[in-house]
């Protein structure tokens, strides 16, 4: 599988600072699309639009055994990037449980794909015995899953770390009609369409709980649609800019899902994902 993902790099990012309620979803509100984008198959069509849902889950990045007192989390905001609107915007926390003062702690080399970039976080001068700080980091993941390697740095030591975007959130929320989404769908047949199914916990079958889980798994806008039992999403990836489409159309405690892309790598792999999230208890 690694070898296929080298053969899908493209990407695009966002971050705006968001206001994010306790309960991990936002009222979906519309933004101008900085993009321009087209519509062609190859540029996503429609409004950018904010996350629906932010996810709280932090990701390791530095243990403070191997860090020596300095622990490192991330996690993905799901905002516009401050640096490029081809960045995916991520949250690196950083907390000093050593007994010592902690400094200069920065980005060294960067060890990535030439379809990737990534946007230093300003150097944090000092972090105080038991203090907690965090910046924020843009990466151009090029619309690949490979890793973000780099160095992360402080005043005497270097520590080699590594960021991997599920696909989900190497996505853009797109508001769009179902007429233009049943229209683009269309046009994404063949090798440009992954389909599979699901068994429904019998608990977690009702349309809410349903669209929660995909909200869940990918940053990603509900299309409205007239048709029972069939929910529709859209999306573009966030570095290019392309579109990516889901369906899934329920029946008793199963569902039929389909995802539509022309970048075959993302496109299954966001089914896997969905799907995972969709079965899980």
């Amino acid at each position: 599988m690694d070898m296929l993902l080298d053969l899908d790099d493209l990407g695009p990012t966002l971050a705006n600072p968001a206001v994010v309620p306790s309960s991990g979803f936002l009222v979906p509100t519309l933004a101008q699309d900085i993009s321009n984008l087209s519509l062609d198959n190859k540029q996503a069509p429609s409004t950018v639009a904010n996350a629906v849902f932010i996810p709280s889950k932090t990701h390791e990045l530095l243990n403070r055994i191997t860090g020596g007192g300095l622990s490192i989390v991330y996690k993905f905001t799901r905002t516009m990037s401050v640096f490029s609107n081809r960045m995916v915007s991520i949250e690196i926390i950083f907390t000093n449980s050593s007994d010592k003062q902690i400094s200069g702690i920065r980005i060294g080399e960067k060890k990535i794909q030439s379809s990737m970039a990534i946007q230093d976080f300003s150097e944090i001068a000092a972090l105080a015995v038991n203090a907690t700080t965090s910046a924020i980091l843009g990466v151009d993941f090029g619309d690949t899953t490979q890793p973000a390697n780099f160095e992360l740095c402080t005043q005497d030591r270097k520590f080699n770390v590594s960021i991997k975007c599920p696909v989900g959130e190497l996505l853009q929320a797109l508001t769009m009609s179902e007429n233009e989404f049943d229209t683009q769908q269309g046009k994404l047949t063949g090798m440009n369409e992954n389909t599979g199914s699901v068994d429904l916990p019998a608990e977690h079958k009702d349309g809410k709980t349903l669209c929660s889980r995909v909200y869940e798994a990918a940053n990603m806008l509900q299309v409205p649609s007239v048709q029972e039992n069939q929910y529709k999403f859209a999306a573009k990836t966030i570095s290019a800019g392309t579109l990516v489409l889901f369906s899934m159309t329920v029946t008793d405690s199963k569902a039929a899902l389909r995802v539509n892309c022309e970048k075959m790598v993302i496109g299954s792999m966001l089914l896997k994902e969905i799907k995972q999230s969709l079965s899980r208890p």
